[in-house]
C-alpha cells in the first residue's frame, strides 16, 4: 500500500503544476465550492427534508446564496445530493477549506473568469456518479484515474483546485493544482498528511445542524 502511494505521489508531481498559496492571497470573486453526500437517515429524519437540505445542509453549512445549485443522483438505489455554489468572502473560505470534510465530501476551486456553475455541476457529476459505481475492494486501482478526470475536467476550464496537506512539522499549508506549464518548485511528498478528492471509499455521515455562511 505504502509503495502504491507513493507512486501515487510521483504521479501527481509529474503530471500536475503545484504551487502554494494563501487565503488572503485568493481572488474571492471566483471561487467554486461543492459537496456531495450520500443519503444516511439512521435518526429517521423525513427524507424530505433530507433532499431539501441537499449536500450542503446535511454536512452542516447554510449558503445564503442564490446560485446554490443542488442535484438529486440515484446510483445502485443510493440516494446522493451534489451541490454547487460561488462563494466570494474570506471567512467562508476559511471555513470550507479548514474543515473536517475538505478533500472528503468538499472541494474548492478557484478561476480567475465567473463560470457558470450549471456548466461545472455537469462537469462534477459524471465523475461523482463512476466514484459511487466503483466497487470498493478494487478502490487503490481506480482512484487516481477519477482523481485525474476530476483535475483534468477542471484544469480545462482553467480552474485550480485547491489542496489541503499538512507536512511533518504539522504545518497546514494550500496548494493549487492546475495544468503542468512548468517544473515544480512545490512538490508533495510521502511524508506528508494528504487526502486527495475521491482518493477513499465513501463513509456516511450523520446529517449535522448548518453553519451559516
Amino acid at each position: 500500500m505504502d509503495n502504491l502511494r507513493n507512486q501515487f505521489i510521483d504521479d501527481i508531481n509529474n503530471l500536475y503544476s503545484i504551487d502554494e498559496i494563501t487565503l488572503e492571497q485568493i481572488n474571492i470573486k471566483n471561487n467554486y465550492v461543492w459537496a456531495m453526500y450520500r443519503e444516511y437517515n439512521i435518526n429517521n429524519i423525513n427524507p424530505k427534508i433530507l433532499k431539501y437540505k441537499g449536500a450542503f445542509g446535511n454536512l452542516g453549512f447554510n449558503f445564503k446564496n442564490k446560485e446554490l445549485l443542488k442535484q438529486f443522483l440515484i446510483v445502485y438505489n443510493q440516494n446522493i445530493f451534489l451541490d454547487i455554489t460561488k462563494i466570494s468572502n474570506l471567512d467562508g473560505l476559511n471555513q470550507i477549506i479548514f474543515n473536517q470534510y475538505y478533500n472528503k465530501y468538499i472541494n474548492l476551486f478557484i478561476s480567475e473568469l465567473e463560470l457558470d456553475c450549471n456548466i461545472l455541476l455537469d462537469r462534477i457529476q459524471g465523475i461523482v456518479q463512476q466514484y459511487f459505481n466503483y466497487n470498493y475492494e478494487n478502490y487503490s486501482k481506480n482512484h487516481f484515474e477519477l482523481l485525474c478526470k476530476y483535475y483534468n475536467s477542471i484544469n480545462s476550464l482553467d480552474c485550480k483546485s485547491l489542496l489541503l496537506i499538512t507536512n511533518l512539522r504539522g504545518e497546514k499549508k494550500i496548494l493549487t493544482i492546475s495544468r503542468k506549464t512548468k517544473e515544480n518548485k512545490i512538490k508533495l511528498y510521502s511524508e506528508d498528511i494528504i487526502l486527495f478528492p475521491f482518493s477513499k471509499p465513501y463513509t456516511d455521515v450523520i446529517s449535522r445542524k448548518n453553519i451559516n455562511l
